[in-house]
């Protein structure tokens, strides 16, 4: 039907295929907003949704709205939480398929009171983008299930985890959880210490999982994106167990087995003494703390100020024996008493530390009074066995307090007896006799009957211990909506949302250089209306001077250290626009808080929380795997299963640990999950990367937000070209090419269509990168050679060496070195090479300067940290300082110094350093007893001098540090080489 605009109802409980079909109204204005972000605030993600609309109901459309949304018209009710699959249709060409529509209102009106009510119903049409946030906008982390990865809580399955991965493999009962050892200033972690961490790829997974969608992320496990390596570790106060349920222990014993108290003299009254009873059936026994055979229970928890509860059900009978053949009697020896005399006899359960030697208070039964004497009658005993109550009870709780770790515990069972009311001293004594006057006191036995004993142990102790469950939902962050999580790593790999046009049922994530590079191009020059003319701006006229790109503040103390200290968040990244007519600062944030790190006595990187209780904001990590501690294993640590005494219990000697920080490796990192280079670190380090968030995945987009314009014009679209349209497409005007920002189409419109282009980036645009860091608070800081100028200008540089760059916007990748560039928006690829925009092969000259000669004069300054392990062989293995320059350049060492930081032991033997070009017959510089030192100091080299049979620099040949032929013996001090030189064209 030629204008028509219908929205057609598809795949709907169950059925295929379309059915149903609503007509909207001409006069409708129904615009719909395609686009994937917004370039004005590059952190807002976005998917394609109309505005509210207003349909008027007819007979067909009443039916099929009320069939699907529960609609009583009535009263004006509906299910809101019903979202109907749809397609929208522009005469019969589907330009939005995959759709969801949601009911917003039904509203009832007429024209007069003699005319019937008109239903008007409000609707909202949104993608399955749209669709999966609204789905997830008020879920919560915690609402996610972790139970697979529940565990047993120990050191051994603690080291165990330090490989896993990020995908839980529920065949084997490994992955998806790891465990974060945080930093420490001893050799040892108590068990308290270690908590788990939860893989982001499992939260990732069944958040979407949960919300009834797949997602396709290309690459998210490669090198560029990591990931499957990124972890959300515990950020909670001391974690309390929230199901204590899961560690009850049930047992019984349903055979008799009776008491029996001693035999009395004289007539005497006697209890059961407490005596073991062993409930040989267990019920209920997660972790086998029960033992049916022996009775011990073995508590595998310290209960401190609280108690193991037990409760007892229990099924008696108490028998009195009379052996005299004849009656005993109740009875003082000079006849009934004055007042009334009650024996009572009182069955009781308790638990015994066998471990302590503590019993436990007496859950009693109850007491029986059966036994009554009153001054004109006597309480008659046949002669035989004789059973005077029979009953089934359940104890009041009873509380075990004082219980350690693999404390043993049993059950036993007793009977106290005492006379209440008249009792009397001497003749007046109550007591068995065998005459109602006079006669002799009888033996009259008591038996406590068991017929019939259950036993429920539960620790009242919330908090994890050895060989606890650990319950990994209780290890999950607080208070963090699901939708917000997404969104945070979405920003920090600046990632496109999009619909899978083949599965409504399918989200997929790119990164957003990937989505455009990719786009189609379309030339739109004929399309454009003239007539309504059109707008060019500025994109950084919307945007504050300077963006900061950042992770979330935190106030525990280290990061209050930075911050004070830098006046910035650690990691963050500040990039000031060139626009000078505007200000402020635009503060870009994810949810995590940035997570500084430290070296450990025993080597190892750690994040610097609270192991135990962070109580702190929720934090993410990357994987580096697992390591070495230091000196390749040979500094070990512990980790306490518990203590008994001063003694601990536990694995030791441990050489490996997870390596989890914001780096790949702290001490050479080629991958950074913070956004920029910090101003100062906290660990010792060899190298740092400029493989940040913001170099690998906002540079272009921020480069757009500061060179890029915004085109904003009507163009002549019809549902055709809409059908087609992809955001990523890049679109031709005239001599521009442009991406989509935002585009609203109107399918009720006749006109053209409002559409807001932005400048594709020149993928060049770079930002001033940092100066080097500050030095950590311990150790030394060793940079990668680079040269001075490195961070002069707008230019992107990657390489380790020598590269001296005039001009602006140039990139030089990794393992250049010996290069000149001069000129603009070059990509540097190739070693000794020079870049220019107008070069002259043979003579090239910069205001009135041989480049040659400035290339020659550039002054390379390099600090490289040697380890006494390797002092120790530098007789036999020279230690690499300076690579191979390249064929046709040769290294000469202006100055060299070194320092030894004394440790324990001066070095003996061979304590000269020589530094050496490689195969060269003479070193270049000599340190003359500079390791013959019992005190931290820097020593300054002497140049050697050459005869004319010496060879001292060589083309194409590394710098070694060397001592004098033999190895340096006994010292234990690391060192310090401080190199000036030069690499010189041959």
């Amino acid at each position: 039907m030629e204008n028509s605009t219908q929205i057609q109802f598809i795949e709907t409980y169950g059925q295929e295929g379309p059915i149903g079909i609503i007509d909207v109204d001409t006069a409708v204005q129904f615009p719909i907003n395609f686009a994937v972000g917004d370039i004005k605030d590059p952190f807002a993600k976005k998917g394609v949704k109309s505005y509210k609309f207003s349909i008027v109901g007819s007979k067909e459309t009443n039916q099929l709205l009320n069939h699907y949304y529960d609609i009583n018209i009535v009263d004006g009710t509906y299910n809101n939480n019903l979202k109907q699959k749809v397609a929208i249709l522009r005469n019969g060409v589907i330009i939005l398929d995959n759709a969801y529509m949601q009911l917003l209102s039904i509203k009832k009106q007429s024209h007069d009171v003699y005319s019937d009510q008109q239903i008007i119903y409000e609707i909202e049409v949104g993608d399955d983008v749209t669709s999966f946030f609204t789905k997830i906008t008020n879920k919560y982390l915690d609402e996610l299930d972790f139970q697979d990865m529940n565990h047993t809580y120990n050191a051994t399955n603690v080291i165990d985890s330090f490989p896993y991965s990020a995908v839980r493999d529920n065949v084997l009962g490994t992955g998806g959880y790891k465990y974060v050892l945080a930093w420490t200033d001893l050799s040892k972690y108590q068990l308290e210490e270690c908590r788990p961490a939860i893989s982001v790829y499992e939260y990732w997974n069944r958040i979407h999982q949960n919300a009834g969608y797949q997602w396709d992320w290309k690459n998210f496990d490669g090198d560029e994106i990591r990931m499957d390596k990124l972890w959300i570790p515990y950020n909670g106060d001391v974690p309390k167990i929230s199901d204590q349920l899961s560690y009850q222990v049930a047992a019984e014993r349903t055979t008799d087995q009776s008491f029996l108290g001693p035999i009395p003299t004289a007539g005497a009254i006697v209890s059961v003494a407490p005596t073991q009873i062993i409930l040989d059936s267990e019920v209920i026994d997660f972790f086998n703390q029960y033992d049916p055979v022996t009775g011990i229970y073995t508590s595998n928890v310290n209960t401190g100020a609280s108690a193991i509860d037990v409760y007892f059900k229990v099924e008696y009978d108490i028998e009195l024996n009379n052996p005299t053949g004849g009656n005993a009697y109740f009875i003082s020896a000079i006849g009934l008493p004055t007042s009334t005399a009650t024996l009572n006899y009182k069955p009781y359960c308790q638990m015994l530390n066998t471990t302590t030697g503590i019993v436990s208070a007496n859950g009693t039964f109850e007491d029986v009074g059966v036994i009554i004497t009153t001054p004109s009658a006597a309480y008659t005993l046949p002669s035989g066995t004789t059973t005077i109550k029979s009953n089934t009870i359940i104890t009041p709780v009873i509380p075990v307090t004082g219980v350690s770790f693999m404390d043993d515990l049993i059950t036993r069972v007793g009977m106290l007896a005492s006379v209440t009311g008249f009792t009397g001293t001497g003749l007046t004594a109550v007591n068995w006799r065998n005459a109602l006057f006079g006669g002799s006191g009888v033996a009259v036995r008591p038996t406590l009957v068991i017929k019939n004993i259950e036993m429920i142990l539960i620790p009242r102790v919330d908090v994890y211990g050895y060989n606890t469950e650990v319950l990994m939902n209780d290890f999950v962050p607080r208070k963090i909506k699901q939708s917000d999580f997404i969104k945070s790593i979405v920003n920090m790999y600046n990632l496109v949302i999009v619909p899978d046009a083949t599965n409504d049922r399918r989200i997929i994530y790119k990164t957003r250089d990937e989505y455009y590079d990719v786009g189609t191009e379309k030339d739109w020059t004929d399309k454009i209306a003239t007539d309504k003319g059109s707008d060019i701006s500025f994109i950084s006229n919307t945007n504050a001077k300077k963006i900061t790109l950042s992770y979330k503040p935190d106030t525990d103390v280290v990061n209050k250290d930075y911050l004070a200290e830098t006046k910035e968040v650690y990691g963050q990244l500040e990039y000031e626009l060139q626009n000078e007519n505007i200000k402020g600062l635009e503060m870009k944030e994810i949810i995590f808080s940035p997570t500084p790190i430290d070296n450990t006595p025993f080597g190892t990187y750690a994040p610097m929380y609270a192991g135990k209780f962070p109580k702190c904001n929720i934090r993410i990590l990357i994987d580096g795997g697992e390591q070495p501690t230091g000196l390749g294993g040979t500094q070990t640590y512990d980790i306490v299963n518990y203590q008994i005494g001063s003694v601990d219990y536990g694995v030791t000697g441990i050489d490996t640990y997870p390596m989890l920080t914001h780096q790949d490796n702290p001490n050479t990192p080629l991958f950074d999950i913070n956004f920029g280079l910090c101003d100062k670190y906290y660990h010792d380090f060899t190298s740092v990367t400029n493989n940040n968030l913001y170099s690998m995945f906002w540079r272009r987009t921020i480069g757009q937000v500061d060179n890029g314009k915004l085109f904003t014009a009507y163009f002549y679209l019809n549902e055709y070209d809409i059908s087609i349209l992809k955001l990523s497409d890049k679109i031709f005007v005239k001599d521009t090419w442009y991406n989509i920002n935002s585009l609203q189409y109107d399918p009720n419109s006749f006109g053209p269509t409002k559409v807001v282009l932005m400048t594709i980036d020149d993928e060049l645009a770079i930002d001033i990168i940092k100066p080097r860091p500050g030095l950590p608070l311990s150790g030394t800081l060793t940079v990668a050679v680079l040269s001075e100028l490195i961070y002069s200008g707008l230019n992107w540089n990657y390489a380790d060496s020598s590269v001296v760059i005039q001009g602006t916007g140039n990139v030089v990748t990794g393992d250049i070195k010996n290069v000149l560039v001069v000129g603009n928006n070059r990509i540097v690829d190739s070693s000794n090479t020079v870049y220019s925009e107008n070069v002259v092969a043979d003579n090239i000259i910069l205001n009135g300067t041989d480049l040659q000669d400035v290339f020659n004069a550039v002054l390379i300054n390099a600090t490289i940290n040697v380890p006494s392990a390797d002092v120790l062989n530098l007789g036999t293995t020279p230690y690499l300082l300076i690579d191979s320059p390249g064929a046709g350049y040769f290294i000469q060492v202006l100055t060299a110094s070194c320092k030894v930081n004394f440790n324990t032991t001066a070095y003996a033997t061979s304590t000269t350093l020589y530094i050496n070009t490689d195969t060269a017959n003479i070193q270049q510089h000599n340190l003359i007893d500079t390791l013959n030192t019992t005190l931290t100091r820097i020593g300054v080299s002497s140049q050697q001098v050459t005869s004319v049979s010496d060879t001292q620099l060589i083309s194409d040949k590394a710098i070694y540090l060397t001592s004098a032929g033999v190895d340096p013996t006994a010292g234990d001090s690391d060192i310090v080489i401080y190199l000036s030189y030069k690499i010189i064209q041959e």
